[in-house]
Parts: structure tokens; sequence; C-alpha cells
């Protein structure tokens, strides 16, 4: 009888912590909404996130703001030129020795320009030149 009362008492007193807490994370997400009643613009990620104003998570910003860098990766490599290359193949290693990546062999036989998988790094077999006149070029060394 004893230990069927200890354990009724050790149950009671888990759901009430497990209250307190519950009522705690209700108390910080209301404080929560109506702190950022303000509206701010979510800055998007390069992933697509962004969170609404009545988002819990959003808490981490309630005393600075989100800091997003706005030069995707994606957008650098397209400003690079494209590599011109007599042959119909061509290696890419990165180009920084023990900085680089491991070395990839890239076919051009197809018109069209084709990209490193590792650094982005776009490459185009000089016979297939003309058909791409609004790309900036480079030619290899």
């Amino acid at each position: 009888m004893a230990q069927r009362a200890c354990y009724i008492w050790r149950n009671s007193l888990l759901l009430a912590s497990l209250r307190r807490a519950n009522s705690l994370q209700f108390a910080v997400a209301r404080a929560f909404t109506v702190s950022t009643h303000q509206k701010t613009p979510d800055k998007v990620t390069h992933t697509g996130q962004y969170w609404e104003d009545s988002d819990y998570r959003k808490i981490r910003f309630a005393d600075r703001t989100k800091e997003v860098n706005e030069q995707f990766a994606i957008d650098l490599v397209a400003e690079e030129p494209v590599v011109v290359v007599k042959g119909n193949h061509v290696w890419c290693d990165g180009g920084r020795g023990a900085l680089g990546h491991p070395k990839v062999y890239i076919n051009l036989d197809s018109p069209e320009i084709a990209d490193c998988g590792y650094c982005g790094k776009r490459f185009l077999s000089e016979s297939h030149k003309d058909l791409f006149s609004d790309e900036k070029f480079t030619y290899e060394k």
C-alpha cells in the first residue's frame, strides 16, 4: 500500500511539473506574439525559409535582427565566365591544390555548358561557342 501511495505521489509531482512547463511555454508564446506585432519583414534565406510573425521560433530574433547573407552561392557561380576548352573533355580539381576538390573529368561532347559538380565552374567546348553568344567567356591556358 505504501508503494502505491509513493507511486501516486511521484506521478502527481510529475503532472504538476508538466503543467508548470506547459503553462510556461504558453506564457512565452503569448509574450512573444504580443511583442512581435510590430510588422518586421522576415528575410528569406537561400533555402526559402522564413517564419510568420506568430511562429514561436522567431523568438530568437526578438532582441536582434535576422542576418542573412544575400550573396547566394548559385548567383556568385553564375557570374563567373564560362571556360572555353579546345578539346572535348576537361578535368577540374578546384584549382587550389589541397584546398580544392577531387579531380573530376567532364565530357564536353554535347552542345551545352557543362559544370563541375563540386565547385560549379562552367566549361564549354570551343566548337559550341557560337551557340552561346550572351555568355562571358574566358579561355583555358
